[in-house]
């Protein structure tokens, strides 16, 4: 091969290498940015899917049935609550206002104790010399561990 023939051989593959480089580089240009979208929408995506999950938990907080029924008459001064919650709930303290009120207050249901759903808990409100019980507060845990207090008025 003469030396012409050799530098057009030459330049032809310096050409070649050139633009392949060229499009190399801008498929790298490219990919990179497909790759900052695709994380921009990933993000978007998660956004998302925290706001879904927090409406969700929110609608079902607002449809979850109350922990206890109010507290009814039964007969005289016997009055019941009760378990309205779906599950089960151990009731583990349970007190009254007025606190100067508490002697008169006699459950009828074990404390503690477990009420299935539709259970009730029932308890002797003894009103005596002007003093009387206006509200019975019942601590409580669930089956599913949650806690809580519920205050229920005397009607």
């Amino acid at each position: 091969m003469d030396s012409q023939a050799e530098l057009a051989l030459n330049v032809v593959l310096a050409i070649t290498s050139a633009v392949g480089a060229g499009i190399a580089i801008w498929q790298a240009v490219v990919a990179k940015g497909a790759r900052d979208d695709a994380e921009v929408h990933a993000r978007r995506a998660l956004e998302i899917a925290e706001r879904q999950s927090a409406a969700q938990e929110a609608i079902a907080a607002r449809l979850k049935p109350a922990p206890w029924s109010d507290l009814i008459n039964v007969s005289g001064q016997l009055y019941a609550t009760k378990n309205t919650s779906g599950e089960a709930l151990t009731i583990t303290n349970v007190s009254v206002t007025p606190d100067s009120a508490f002697p008169m207050f006699k459950p009828r249901t074990p404390i503690p104790s477990t009420l299935q759903p539709g259970d009730a808990f029932r308890a002797m409100l003894v009103g005596r010399y002007g003093l009387a019980i206006d509200t019975v507060v019942v601590e409580w845990t669930a089956a599913s561990g949650e806690t809580g207090t519920t205050r229920l008025a005397k009607p």
